[in-house]
This record gives C-alpha cells, sequence and structure tokens, in this order.
C-alpha cells in the first residue's frame, strides 16, 4: 500500500526535509537517510552568508525509497531537532500556500506594494483615500510652514501650549 503524503501530493523520488539542525552538512543528512534507500542527491539550502535555513532536499533513485524513508523519517529526530519530511514539490507549484512575504510575487503584500492588484493599477479604494490623504497633509504642512516664515512664530503653530511655562 502506497502511504499518501501528508500535504496530499503525489509521490516523488524526492523528499523535502524541514527544521534540520543548524549545523548539518550535506554529507550528514546524505549518511542519514541512506538507512532507507539509495540517495543520489542531497542540497541543504543556505542564505547568502552561508548559514543554513534549516532545510534541505535528498533525492532517491526510486519513489519507493523515498516513500519508506518518508514513512521512517518524518517527526523523527536528529541529535535534538524534530524533523518533518514531505515530497518535495515542483517550484511555483499551484498547490503550494499563497505566498505572504511583501517581498514574494502573488502576495497581497507585493500587490500593494507594487501598486498591482484585482482592479488593475489600485488594490483597493482605500488606497486612493490614503494617497488623497497624504496629499490633504503636505498641503497643510506646507502651508504651516509658510506661515511660520511670515512672521507668526509659535503661536500659529501651537496655540494650545504658547502660554505654558515648561
Amino acid at each position: 500500500e502506497e502511504p499518501t503524503a501528508p500535504t496530499g501530493d503525489e509521490p516523488t523520488s524526492r523528499l523535502c526535509v524541514k527544521n534540520l539542525p543548524k549545523y548539518i552538512t550535506e554529507a550528514k543528512l546524505r549518511e542519514h537517510f541512506s538507512a532507507k534507500g539509495e540517495v543520489t542527491d542531497v542540497k541543504v539550502l543556505k542564505t547568502r552568508d552561508g548559514q543554513s535555513r534549516q532545510m534541505g532536499f535528498v533525492g532517491f533513485k526510486t519513489t519507493e525509497d523515498a516513500s519508506a524513508a518518508l514513512r521512517y523519517f518524518d517527526r523523527t529526530f536528529m541529535d535534538a531537532t524534530r524533523i518533518m519530511v514531505e515530497y518535495a514539490r515542483k517550484y511555483k507549484d499551484p498547490t503550494l500556500a499563497r505566498p505572504w512575504s511583501k517581498h514574494s510575487e502573488g502576495s497581497s503584500a507585493h500587490d500593494k506594494k507594487a501598486g498591482t492588484g484585482a482592479k488593475g493599477g489600485e488594490v483597493d479604494g482605500s488606497m486612493a483615500e490614503a494617497t488623497a490623504l497624504a496629499a490633504k497633509l503636505k498641503t497643510r504642512a506646507g502651508a504651516g510652514a509658510a506661515q511660520g516664515k511670515a512672521g507668526k512664530g509659535k503661536k500659529g503653530l501651537l496655540p494650545d501650549v504658547q502660554d505654558d511655562p515648561k
């Protein structure tokens, strides 16, 4: 009986391993997973400055080996860290969760930042209102500065606290 992946994906010969210990190397990951089949490739993801992202991929020769490894290693421990194992999915797979970062294309935060959205160029009515409010505040700030230069001084800017000795 073929196991079903926790995410409902089709079984593949590649596994995604999450929550790896920060110090794990590709050699140690290969050695760990080779107990359940022939490992063809291993990749530990790292940041630009070389630190581990605590995530990696392990490729097996067959889908059956990968399925056996998934059943065996999912929610087990590498040293003192509990790892999660699932079938790897293709990049930009439509079944993936929607991105949430403002830097990720496809997230609502990215759309707002870029000025695109469901209404094309305007995310919703509140964006137009916010722009109008910002323009109004700029106008007021400019008028206040002009009054200050005209000689009104602190009286025009702070009428409520002009008699306060502090």
